[in-house]
């Protein structure tokens, strides 16, 4: 495949890189602060991007990394430390490194017969 198809599609050396995040909080109140801490400290403290939704006090979402792998690794590991420091935060649960673009994705709320 060419380059230029390469980076349209993000395969190969344009591949982009992110992990599933789950957060569970043993509280609803304070949901505004804790995010904001979180963007702020863990997420940005990290130097990646997130996006997510919560529900009730369920947090779930995608850290992004973008094209580097240097110290991704590192920086799941800073944003895991930052959550189990928390005590409104009840369980936690991130998922490897996956492709951005293309999954495998991790689905929290699959429905078990």
């Amino acid at each position: 495949m060419k380059k230029r198809l390469r980076k349209k599609t993000f395969l190969g050396e344009f591949k982009e890189w992110g992990a599933t995040i789950s957060i569970q909080r043993n509280t609803e109140e304070g949901l505004d602060l804790f995010l904001e801490d979180f963007m702020g400290q863990s997420i940005e403290g990290s130097t990646c991007y997130f996006t997510g939704a919560t529900q009730d006090n369920t947090l779930e979402g995608f850290i992004y990394f973008g094209r580097s792998l240097e110290k991704s690794e590192a920086r799941l590991a800073q944003v895991s430390t930052w959550l189990d420091k928390r005590p409104d935060v009840t369980t936690s649960t991130i998922s490897g490194l996956t492709d951005a673009w293309y999954g495998p994705f991790e689905d929290h709320n699959e429905v078990k017969n």
